[in-house]
């Protein structure tokens, strides 16, 4: 009887330290970005570039987005850009199926595609397609990476609507990146 108590208790406290963990991650910003001090203004974005042992900064004060497309059979996409200042304008498009709700589907971490998804390639969606890109000479450059999209992120004692990060790779370049807006009016 008390080695059966013994191995509940030690039950019991495994799962209320591990539920414990996982409630202090959750909603962390700063655990996937960890500077956010460069946060400022309502809008805006950070882009760090690493290339021969060498960083470069860029900066963005404008974050335009959501706009809406709509694709075959009632699926639909959202694309966002974000405007910098020495650097190309970045491009995220997420394809959406028709059944899900874009909030519910964008407020995750993503893996990028890297491919250009086209038009007539978009009746069957069954999942959520992210892209991020830039045009250069009218063709579409893609990015590998991830992207992670929060919404209502607590930030020196403000509330912001949407905070990103994101970290892609493009010809041996290092791009880790974070942008925010304070109000997102097309969610």
């Amino acid at each position: 009887m008390k080695k059966t108590l013994f191995i509940l208790g030690l039950f019991t406290i495994t799962i209320f330290n591990c539920s414990k963990d996982d409630d202090s991650n959750s909603g962390n910003i700063e655990d996937t970005y960890a500077d956010l001090s460069n946060i400022s203004g309502d809008e805006g974005s950070r882009i760090e570039v690493t290339q021969n042992n060498e960083d470069l900064v860029y900066t963005g004060q404008n974050v335009l987005g959501w706009g809406t497309s709509t694709l075959l059979n009632q699926n639909y996409s959202k694309d966002l850009r974000l405007l910098n200042e020495g650097f190309e304008t970045l491009e995220i498009r997420m394809s959406i199926p028709s059944n899900l709700d874009f909030v519910e589907s964008a407020v995750n971490t993503h893996g990028l595609s890297g491919t250009t998804l086209l038009l007539q390639d978009t009746q069957d969606l069954d999942s959520v397609i992210v892209e991020m890109y830039t045009i250069q000479n009218q063709e579409r450059e893609q990015f590998f990476g991830t992207l992670e999209i929060r919404r209502n992120v607590s930030y020196l004692n403000d509330v912001l609507d949407m905070v990103g990060t994101f970290e892609i790779t493009r010809n041996g370049q290092t791009i880790k990146g974070l942008f925010w807006k304070k109000e997102v009016a097309n969610w």
